[in-house]
């Protein structure tokens, strides 16, 4: 590891959990996890991996930034050749591929155009990446989108706002403004209701959900 570690907030302990299986309890929870750091990883709070997930910063210039109480879930691979960050709150689940990087080249034979193999990739807070997603170069998703299980993301979805479901190959919008509750009391409240009173939805007030400050050192 001739790269770095940054915690740019209060030191305490738990601040990056590496290997917690419970987090999905897929086969891949259970395998080690691979750090290859070249570059620079920033952590701006508690942090949590799943077993299996192969984080990889091969150049010194290179960074991987993860703000507050970020999860990746078992098996994800995130590999930076020029930046990835990753806004606080957002959850990548299992099996995901983010890469800012080709890793080669391809020219186009008519024109003789080759394009740059690398881009930042920006990842809003409270974003929701279901599994088998693969995130590549350049792309910029705002804060609270949710991603569709087994999507291609590859560009700057941010003119589409925030609150947006993304799904398909490549993503396009699909849905009005949706959000996911990461708050769990209310996840629990939610199966009460819908346990107690048999019915297929819950009618609340428009407008999002305030999400509360939370920490994975207090969920787990």
């Amino acid at each position: 590891l001739k790269g770095k570690i940054v915690f740019n907030s209060p030191i305490h302990s738990g601040m990056l959990r590496l290997g917690f299986k419970y987090v999905d309890l897929h086969p891949l929870s259970f395998t080690s996890n691979v750090l290859w750091i070249d570059g620079t990883v920033k952590c701006c709070g508690v942090v949590l991996f799943a077993g299996g997930v192969n984080l990889l910063v091969p150049r010194e210039e290179a960074v991987i930034e993860m703000g507050e109480n970020v999860q990746i879930g078992s098996g994800t691979r995130l590999c930076a050749r020029k930046a990835i960050r990753i806004g606080a709150y957002t959850q990548i689940t299992m099996n995901c591929t983010v890469m800012d990087t080709n890793l080669h080249y391809v020219k186009n034979i008519d024109t003789g155009v080759v394009h740059r193999s690398d881009g930042e990739i920006h990842i809003g807070e409270y974003c929701w990446i279901n599994a088998g997603t693969v995130v590549t170069k350049g792309t910029v998703l705002p804060a609270h989108t949710i991603v569709a299980r087994n999507s291609f993301v590859n560009k700057d979805y941010s003119s589409e706002g925030e609150y947006r479901m993304l799904a398909g190959i490549p993503a396009k919008v699909h849905g009005g403004h949706v959000q996911r509750i990461f708050n769990w009391d209310m996840e629990h409240s939610y199966d009460k209701m819908f346990s107690d009173y048999k019915t297929e939805f819950v009618l609340e007030s428009p407008g999002p959900v305030s999400e509360p400050h939370w920490s994975w050192n207090n969920m787990i």
